[in-house]
């Protein structure tokens, strides 16, 4: 079965994207036909040689070079990343040989062959992903000026029917949406892709896009409580945004060790360790300070890097909160 990824980043993110790409090859057959398709404006040679070793001798990787796009450079980053419109333009990067993909941030780890994506019927629909957390924020469908019904994906991991996306022309319908209406894109690209595509998607099952909120969410634990104990034992992909294992403590995610496993695996990227020691060194010191009350509650210094105050999403926890929601409803 021919499967076919896509990932965009910097030089800068090279070690991450390793894993996600490990984990790919991990959980393919021998069979299949992998493609992994890197978008990105700069790689030097020597981490396109590590991205290839991390893919491995089945899956083939292709490099695409980004080069003084001037629709690129007029998008609304908003203190995001501007690679994160890269993936609006792939069915323009990738040849029309490449009929769908399946897009991936690079905080995401696959956890299963994914057959049922490659073989999923569009039924004409444009895309297909998971529900982000904030679809359970109704300020978001009032910005974006759609029903809530119509559900808001994450656009982390995003499964595009190219065929769709070229007849429709979507890639210019979303670049034209976002730079008409900068002001009211707080999520950039997801708010573009939700709103573009707003009747135009089909809502995957959350294992396809499991978020550590997720485990937090009383609406969303509420919805999904006949698919918690899969979403924690069996995910099929797991999205880390907000909650990146290289940089807050393990034990904020149930499943931050098959971020870690697969990263082990590369035998590379030493650096990734030192950084992550640097990282809970500070928060050591962090949470020290707070408790000694030199850092206060509500301060400016308190309330950057919100994650990190995040209660640990472990499984006990989760079920003792599911058992709480299934006595009030």
């Amino acid at each position: 079965m021919r499967k076919d990824f896509a990932l965009c980043f910097n030089d800068g993110y090279v070690p991450y994207a390793c894993v996600t790409i490990r984990s790919v090859a991990d959980h393919m057959l021998p069979e299949d036909d992998v493609h992994v398709h890197v978008v990105s404006d700069y790689l030097s040679e020597s981490h396109k040689d590590a991205i290839e070793r991390a893919a491995g001798d089945n899956v083939k990787v292709i490099f695409y070079l980004v080069k003084d796009d001037a629709r690129l450079a007029s998008l609304p980053v908003h203190g995001w990343s501007i690679y994160a419109w890269y993936r609006l333009l792939l069915p323009e990067f990738l040849g029309t040989e490449v009929r769908r993909v399946l897009y991936l941030d690079c905080d995401v780890i696959v956890n299963a062959s994914l057959d049922e994506l490659f073989i999923l019927d569009f039924n004409g629909k444009a895309i297909a992903a998971s529900i982000d957390v904030q679809t359970y924020n109704d300020d978001n469908f009032i910005r974006l000026g759609y029903a809530r019904s119509s559900g808001y994906i994450c656009s982390g991991v995003l499964l595009m029917n190219l065929d769709k996306w070229r007849e429709r022309r979507i890639s210019s319908e979303a670049v034209d949406f976002a730079k008409s209406n900068r002001d009211r894109l707080k999520w950039p690209d997801q708010d573009t892709i939700n709103f573009v595509c707003w009747d135009d998607k089909i809502v995957l099952p959350a294992k396809y896009g499991v978020l550590v909120p997720f485990f937090i969410d009383r609406m969303f634990i509420s919805e999904h409580m006949s698919d918690m104990d899969e979403l924690m034992d069996r995910p099929k992909i797991v999205h880390y945004a907000g909650y990146q294992p290289w940089i807050y403590p393990q034990d904020k995610s149930m499943h931050s060790g098959l971020w870690w496993k697969t990263w082990r695996s590369l035998h590379a990227f030493p650096k990734v360790m030192s950084g992550y020691s640097v990282h809970f060194l500070k928060y050591i010191l962090k949470m020290s300070l707070i408790r000694l009350g030199i850092i206060r509650r509500g301060s400016r210094a308190y309330c950057c890097d919100m994650y990190w105050y995040h209660s640990k999403v472990r499984m006990a926890d989760v079920r003792k909160l599911m058992e709480e929601i299934k006595g009030i409803i």
